[in-house]
């Protein structure tokens, strides 16, 4: 990971470990491949709507209803992986951990009942 310094991504690897408190493996791996890092750095932050949120924008969505979002989607994908991150992005984000767990319940009652 020394290389990650010398082509300056350690600010943005050290942003997104601040914004949801580890640094995803993903990051390690996209790394190898310099455009898919810049492509994912660019792409996830902007489509969440990530700098109007954080700098506060007036009209811009609460950032516990994103996380919210990003959490269910998640775990209605089965995505065990994301599922993590977001659940610790949204805590970091300050929701209520019986939210999400709330959510978690009722999104596995929603499963059951489409399987019947």
């Amino acid at each position: 990971m020394e290389e990650v310094g010398q082509r300056g991504y350690s600010s943005m690897l050290s942003l997104i470990q601040h914004m949801i408190g580890i640094r995803p493996i993903a990051d390690s791996v996209m790394i190898l491949w310099p455009p898919s890092f810049d492509f994912y750095n660019i792409l996830l932050p902007n489509s969440l709507n990530f700098p109007e949120v954080i700098l506060g924008v007036p009209g811009s969505v609460d950032i516990k209803l994103i996380s919210l979002a990003m959490y269910a989607s998640s775990r209605a994908n089965e995505c065990a992986y994301c599922t993590s991150h977001c659940c610790s992005f949204a805590v970091r984000r300050g929701v209520d951990p019986s939210i999400l767990r709330n959510l978690l319940t009722e999104v596995s009652n929603n499963k059951k009942s489409n399987e019947d």
